[in-house]
């Protein structure tokens, strides 16, 4: 048994030092400022997405900028009122510009990129913020948190936070836990230089970057043979040392629409994972390692129990366990809880040990999807 205590302290051990690597710097909500804003371009893609844009764009259109800017909705072969919602806002702002994909045009890149790819060569200004149509700013200083960030830090990317909206129901709280987990990771790896991904509902590129790629032979090689990955992939390989910034100040933030049925979130997380396998090597190691820690533990606890009421575990040996848990889960907790502070989510905190167990089982079952190969199309 003391082999079994001996493992149940390590699995806890190396948690906590994650939860360490993980904690939130509160550099990240600083902005700076500049005293002549760089012109930039936000990009939506759009397919079939008339009902959302009526909602969501004009808290885009009406962003408070005091440098030029532009914003490219893709209509992407929609066959919804799309097009005539678009041509509604255009004869109403001049900085709004439309393009239109037709459902003939062949297609070189596969799902959303291929729109997305029409946004970046067709924007005219150095920084690119991209967003989602089922998704709105936070206020109206959006625009301007995400590029005054790019610009005081010199940065080519910008990785901000993309909530989703606080409804009823466990669906929407695990949605909500997972998305303030994933951006706990992401943000906390680039932090210490292992960059590996962002979230395009809310995402600033550098054109520079962008154009950067375009002679990259191995990203176009995986780009261009994955439905997934228009934001994590591109971030991945634009990714160099000391040229991303992280911007996660309440202004910075979008809110996005959950999905409100198990089945479509199942769906949508399936075609996300896939590109896991295509991060550096050492973010696919620490990532994995994290994950198969998380799983362990639970797994370990269900054996305590079992071991504990069959009396293999002397009363201090179960001590130990507890006090591990304790340290593991109130740690854990309390990370968690200065995370929902800082990205203003509220109602998460109680749920975290729900959310904590239900990650692990996510894991385990969603694993096999990182290796499956999935449709081409994104809507």
């Amino acid at each position: 048994m003391s082999v079994f205590i001996l493992l149940f302290v390590g699995v806890c051990s190396l948690h906590v030092g994650f939860q360490i690597l993980f904690y939130f710097r509160k550099s990240w909500l600083q902005t700076g400022s500049v005293i002549d804003p760089p012109a930039a371009s936000v990009i939506i893609c759009a397919k079939n997405e008339a009902e959302n844009l009526q909602l969501f764009l004009p808290a885009v259109l009406k962003q408070e900028y005091a440098g030029k800017w532009e914003l490219i909705v893709v209509n992407d072969a929609s066959e919804d009122d799309t097009a005539e919602i678009l041509a509604s806002f255009s004869a109403q702002f001049d900085h709004l510009r439309v393009i239109h994909i037709p459902p003939d045009m062949p297609r070189s890149l596969p799902g959303k990129k291929m729109a997305l790819q029409q946004g970046f060569d067709t924007a005219k200004y150095p920084f690119l913020l991209c967003t989602d149509a089922d998704c709105k700013p936070a206020g109206k200083l959006w625009l301007e948190t995400m590029v005054t960030a790019a610009a005081f830090r010199y940065s080519e990317m910008v990785l901000g936070y993309g909530g989703y909206q606080q409804r009823r129901g466990l669906l929407n709280q695990f949605i909500r836990w997972e998305t303030v987990h994933a951006c706990m990771q992401y943000c906390s790896l680039s932090a210490v230089g292992k960059t590996y991904m962002g979230v395009g509902r809310n995402l600033l590129f550098g054109k520079i970057a962008v154009d950067r790629l375009k002679n990259n032979e191995a990203f176009l090689r995986i780009y261009r043979n994955t439905s997934s990955g228009d934001d994590d992939l591109t971030v991945s390989f634009a990714a160099r040392s000391g040229n991303t910034g992280i911007c996660l100040h309440p202004d910075a933030h979008t809110v996005s629409i959950p999905k409100d049925n198990w089945k479509a979130w199942w769906s949508q997380k399936k075609r996300h994972v896939s590109t896991g396998k295509y991060y550096p090597s050492t973010v696919k190691k620490l990532l994995g390692i994290y994950a198969l820690n998380h799983a362990l533990f639970w797994l370990l606890c269900v054996l305590a129990v079992i071991l504990g009421s069959t009396g293999w575990l002397s009363v201090q040996q179960q001590l130990w366990i507890i006090v591990c848990c304790i340290v593991r889960l109130g740690w854990s907790w309390m990370n968690a809880g200065i995370w929902y502070h800082f990205l203003q989510e509220k109602k998460l905190l109680w749920f975290y040990p729900l959310g904590d167990l239900g990650w692990a089982f996510y894991n385990v079952i969603l694993s096999p999807y990182i290796f499956w190969k999935n449709k081409k199309a994104w809507k």
